[in-house]
């Protein structure tokens, strides 16, 4: 049984998901983003998949600016 205390399952992932993204553990982070779409698969809301997925467009946007400006 859950306590009340504790985040939603997907919550929960999504956090576990920008921890590993920060970290640089992009396999871990990928891994964790199938989680949360297998979540998505059995009803529940998409927005913690939503979320993680705007995580990985910011960073892929970051990296493209770096590179303009570089150049």
């Amino acid at each position: 049984m859950l306590c009340q205390s504790n985040p939603p399952l997907d919550r929960a992932i999504l956090a576990a998901f920008k921890s590993a993204h920060d970290a640089g553990r992009l396999d871990v982070a990928e891994h964790l983003l199938c989680a949360l779409e297998c979540l998505c698969d059995k009803g529940i809301e998409a927005s913690a998949a939503d979320e993680a997925y705007l995580v990985i467009s910011r960073a892929c946007g970051n990296k493209r600016r770096k590179h303009r400006d570089s150049g």
